[in-house]
């Protein structure tokens, strides 16, 4: 979970394709793709339990993005 929080925060504004978070998590499964999933779930429930949103976006058929809107 945190390599692809820290990954993605590292890609801020731009989408981090799904094949380089797999890469960068070291996986070698036929489904990487359920690994960001699960990761991307648990860092939602994380932020659910504060009072700001979470700022990853899943970008459909391309990977996620970090985006945060300025107050």
């Amino acid at each position: 979970m945190r390599e692809v929080l820290g990954s993605v925060m590292q890609a801020r504004g731009r989408t981090l394709a799904f094949d380089v978070l797999a890469e960068r998590l070291g996986s070698m499964t036929a489904v990487p793709s359920r690994l960001i999933d699960v990761a991307l779930y648990e860092i939602r429930r994380i932020f659910a339990a504060t009072p700001y949103s979470c700022p990853i976006e899943r970008i459909r058929g391309e990977g996620l993005r970090w985006s945060v809107v300025a107050a």
